[in-house]
Parts: C-alpha cells; structure tokens; sequence
C-alpha cells in the first residue's frame, strides 16, 4: 500500500495525525460539533437536520475517549485517509518528486483542514466523496467487482453523510452516462440504494421532516442581493491564500480523460448549482467543499509542467502551512487569537450557568446549539423549548421534553426583551454582548407535540373575527392540562415568518380548561375575536399554545387569509 519513494508523505500524515488528536483534545467544542454530540447519545437512522452518519462516527469515537477527543477521534483518522486517497488518485510518473508540493497543496485548503480535527456532517462527507472518486477511477480502470463493492458503499456514505452528497455522485455520472451501459455500476448503484433504505423508511415514518425543512422551511427571507457576494467570498474559505492559483489551475487544465472530465463537472456544477441556489437562501462555505478534489488534483498536474506557477505555488503554500498553524494555536489559546472565535467562549458559559444555578437542569428558549453544550459541559439535561421565533429541529422530534417534565429547571433567554423575573446567571467571555438570563421554573411543564388542526375557513370576512373549527390532540402518554388563556393567535407574512401574536377573547363553544387524555382527540367549535387587528401584511394565521405563559409553539399548521 506505502512505497517506500512515499515515506515523505507517510511520515508528515503520522505527525498530522498526531497533531490532529492533540488539536481535537484541546480545543473546546463548536457549537455544531455539541448538538451532533446529541445527536449520538441516542442512535437512529436519521435527524431532523442530517443524516445519521456524524452521530455514528462521533459514537464510535466515544467508545475509545471521553469528552472532545472522543468526539472527534474518527474526523483524525479520516482525514488521514482523505489526504492519502487524493493522493492516490493522481497519475503521474514524477508525482513522487514532488511530494512537499502535493503537501502544501493541500495543507492549503483552509476549510478543508478544519476536517482533521472538527466533527460535524462535512467530515465524513469528504471522506467518502474521496473513497467514491478513488473507488470510480480505480473502476474505470479494471471494471473489478471490488471496486463496484467499494463504490457501492461510498455512495451509500455519502448519502448517509449528508444530502447534498447526491451531487457528486449525479455530476460524476452526468459526465460519463455511458456507465449505465455497465452491469457491475448498475448492480452497484443498487446495493447502495439497498443500504440507505433505512434512512429513506426513517424519512417516511417522519414526514420526511428533514426534506421539509431543508427544502422549505430554511427559505424563509426571500431573494437578497447579498448572498450572491458571500457567496463568491465563501469560495476563498476553500482556497485560502492559495485561492488565485487553485482556481486558475482548475480552469486551465484540459481533461485527458473520463475521470478528470468527471473531476471538471464536479467543480462547476457545484459552484453553479449553489450559486443558484443563492437566489433563493443565504449561502454556506461548506456546500461546496467537494470542489477541493478536482481543485487540489488540477493544481498539483498544472504546477508539475509549469516551473514558475510551482515557484510560486511553493511560496505561498508554505506562507499558508505557517498561518494555518498559527490559526490552530489560536483556537486553543485565545490571548493570542487576533478574532474572537466560539471555541473560546463554549466551556465557560456553561460551567458558569452551572455553578450559580446550584446544578440545575436547563430549558433553553429557542437555541438547540445552547441546550446540546449546556448537557455535554454539565451531564445534565437540557430542553431547546422551540418557539414560533425560531426553527424546530432535533429537540422538536425526539423524547427530550419528557426528560424535563416535572423538574425544577433554568428556563434561560438570551433575547434582549425579558420578563422581569429573569436574572443574568452566565456570559460569554470576551464577547459581552451575549448573555445568558434566566429564571427558575418549579414543576415545569410543556406540550410542544400537542398539535391544533385549525379549520381552513375558520376567518371571516371581518378579520377581527374568529369563528373556528379546530381538533386538538395528545400525543403524549400522559394528560395534558390546557386552559383557556394558553391559546394564542399568530399571523405570519407570506414567507410564513412571525409578524405579531394576539390574544383571544373567546365568547362562545370553548370551556375555560380541557383535560386530554393520552391519545385523546378533541374536537371544538366556537367564537372568539383577537385581541389586535391581524397585520396588514398577514398572509397566514395559526392557533398554537404558550402554554404556561411561555413563547408560543408549532403546535398549529399555518392556513391562508382569505
């Protein structure tokens, strides 16, 4: 597998390996990397945000360690395993003299690094991206059956991984459909579509929550002029100091076969494909991290025939190595951080919020990452409590409220409108600006699965004016106590954003307090007028719960205003 005119290589992925556990166990969480943590602790074949493939790897890596290291152990090893896949899927007779030159290359990828040490969803994404792209090119080369066996399992990883990783399999195969023609590829394709059927079953027993938030629930500003800018920006994240040479190489290399034509299409319909997308939502660095194979790939074979492009590549690329250094001691010890970065602040706040609640457990308004930190630094539990202000996620689908049912807990705000009872218990070091309120809640109770099917007719023509039809159900297995006063209306804009809340003042057809029991539907008729006149802007309308005075739910589904 190693040769020995490879030792360059091997000896520096051993000491990046090691340097990569050394990062992972010192440097504190992202906030990202604490909700997958979450993630982990109860394993399942899908999330509401991703698939399972990030809880798996931060599972298995708990097996071996506690704390960070622990989750971060399988990003090491496959990023080692990412680098030397690239490298092997360069063909080249003098590639070996240039071993350091291949090194800085890739050392360059600013964004990509950060694979080597954080966990999050990206990190086996381009792990199999690497293993599917080796495994395609060694499969155009033999046709071998282990190579369909192995392409079968990158797809099915990179699936498993992230949803937009359908992408570089679509674009690889975009660019050589003449594969279909292959029965070993199409038996393949097949198994893997056999190993993420547990996903695409998790998806239907779930309403396929994940394709509904990610295609419809994330748009929810409309079309803004500055996210096509960002999103040009957030292609130098990929490149770093070395972004002028990649980009130029990827452009001026010519394709001398099906994989570097495959290695083509993957760099521009991604690009392409979310610079659409920018039409619609804000952009992310990361969406388009696959383009650093054929970008790492063209840029080593164009600095191998042109002697002053590889001069200067080799200036840069070492600048590069010694900033991003520079940057991962930065992250470990902030007096010497010129930025303000999370890693800085994750572990005080919730060791702070800790101590002077005397070791409460924590329900959190509306801020999952919040919730996931606060139980990992605390080995408590804690509830992300999703309001109307903000988006469901994990915490929405999962048996966490039950956990905090009953409990003397922290109900913790970090809005800046409070209600008076709320006093600051905790804040970010350096960045002041963020701080953590909070007020005790005896006995706390929430049904935020309860669910209120309104009647689509249920407005009138005068909009002050409620005459409903509406279904409420239990799906607990315990009684829910609703009264009267926990109804709320809210009236959202035509992108299905909170405008205003409102009051009811109910006249006929609804008693002052409902007992449901478990499982049980109920079904009410009545009268009731809002406590303020609907928006002028309003488009849709929910009845929900803020039950025991807290934010209002997604208990309700949105109708139309006539």
């Amino acid at each position: 597998m190693f040769k020995k005119t490879e030792k360059i290589l091997v000896v520096f992925l051993l000491i990046l390996l090691v340097v990569n556990l050394f990062q992972g166990a010192f440097t504190n969480l992202l906030y990202d990397e604490a909700y997958y943590w979450y993630f982990s602790q109860k394993l399942n074949w899908g999330y509401f945000d991703h698939p399972p493939m990030v809880a798996l790897w931060i599972f298995m890596g708990n097996l071996f360690f506690e704390g960070s290291l622990g989750i971060r152990l399988i990003s090491s090893l496959s990023f080692v395993a990412t680098f030397w896949l690239i490298w092997k899927m360069i063909d080249h007779p003098e590639k070996n003299q240039f071993q350091w030159l291949f090194i800085l290359i890739v050392s360059g990828m600013a964004l990509f690094n950060t694979y080597g040490f954080f966990m999050v969803p990206d990190t086996p994404l381009v792990f199999f991206g690497a293993l599917f792209l080796y495994a395609y090119k060694r499969f155009l080369e033999e046709n071998a059956w282990r190579y369909a066996l192995l392409l079968s399992v990158s797809m099915a990883g990179l699936m498993y991984s992230k949803y937009h990783g359908v992408l570089l399999i679509f674009f690889v195969l975009l660019s050589h459909y003449k594969i279909f023609l292959n029965k070993r590829f199409l038996i393949a394709a097949t198994l893997a579509l056999i190993l993420y059927l547990p996903h695409l079953y998790w998806l239907y027993e779930n309403d396929f929550v994940s394709v509904q938030y990610h295609l419809f629930d994330r748009n929810r500003h409309g079309y803004r002029s500055k996210n096509h800018w960002n999103y040009l920006i957030d292609q130098i994240a990929i490149g770093g100091l070395l972004s002028p040479f990649v980009y130029w190489a990827v452009v001026k290399m010519k394709s001398k076969d099906v994989f570097e034509r495959s290695l083509k299409f993957i760099f521009f319909g991604f690009f392409l494909f979310f610079l659409l997308s920018t039409f619609q939502k804000k952009s992310q660095a990361q969406w388009v991290i696959m383009n650093v194979f054929p970008l790492v790939i063209f840029t080593f074979l164009y600095a191998l025939k042109n002697n002053t492009f590889r001069k200067y590549l080799m200036i840069f690329g070492t600048l590069s190595l010694v900033l991003m250094t520079y940057i991962r001691f930065a992250l470990v010890f902030p007096k010497i951080s010129p930025i303000d970065h999370e890693v800085h602040w994750t572990a005080s706040w919730p060791k702070e919020l800790y101590e002077k609640s005397g070791g409460k457990s924590a329900v959190f308004y509306d801020s999952y990452k919040n919730a996931a930190l606060y139980a990992f630094y605390s080995g408590l539990d804690a509830f992300s409590l999703n309001s109307l202000y903000s988006r469901e996620n994990q915490y929405s689908i999962d048996d966490s409220e039950e956990k905090v049912q009953g409990q003397d807990v922290m109900l913790v705000y970090t809005l800046d409108s409070l209600p008076a009872d709320f006093s600051l218990l905790a804040r970010r070091k350096k960045n002041k600006d963020k701080l953590f309120y909070a007020t005790h809640f005896d006995d706390f109770e929430s049904f935020r699965k309860a669910h209120i099917t309104l009647h689509p007719n249920s407005i009138g023509k005068n909009k002050d004016d409620l005459t409903f039809e509406l279904v409420i159900g239990n799906p607990y297995d315990r009684d829910i106590h609703i009264q009267q006063s926990d109804f709320t209306g809210v009236f959202f804009n035509e992108r299905k954003r909170v405008l205003e809340e409102s009051g009811l003042n109910f006249s006929t057809g609804f008693p002052q307090k409902i007992l449901l029991k478990p499982g049980e539907k109920r079904r009410i008729e009545g009268t009731a007028t809002f406590q303020k006149s609907p928006h002028p802007e309003a488009k849709f309308l929910t009845i929900t719960f803020a039950e025991k005075g807290l934010l209002p739910g997604y208990q309700g589904e949105p109708i139309p205003i006539n």
